[in-house]
């Protein structure tokens, strides 16, 4: 029974992800700053993991639906709004974004 509940779960996870639109695409990829890991694949899919002051936080879930600049994950009504102040940039030659008060660096 544990074994069809956890099926059940991925199933209802991976059918929500939504491919990225190409005018989002530069926020595909890893992104990293001191305690914090992002990643955003092109099939919609993020893994965040920040370390803070011995506090952990994970959220691996798909990418429902873009508001401006920030980014919502989740499933339904279980979700979670990224406040991106300034969208992928480039500067001196590596891609940048500030996502939660947080300048991240694209590996």
């Amino acid at each position: 029974m544990k074994t069809l509940i956890a099926l059940f779960i991925v199933l209802a996870i991976t059918a929500c992800s939504k491919p990225i639109a190409e005018e989002k695409s530069a926020y595909i990829g890893n992104w990293t700053a001191e305690g914090v890991s992002l990643s955003i694949s092109a099939d919609g899919r993020v893994s965040y993991h920040k370390q803070s002051d011995g506090v952990s936080t994970k959220i691996d879930a798909p990418l429902i639906e873009f508001v401006e600049s920030d980014f919502v994950v989740g499933i339904a009504f279980i979700n979670t709004t990224f406040d991106v102040t300034e969208a992928p940039h480039l500067v001196g030659g590596r891609w940048l974004m500030v996502v939660d008060g947080m300048t991240l660096v694209k590996d």
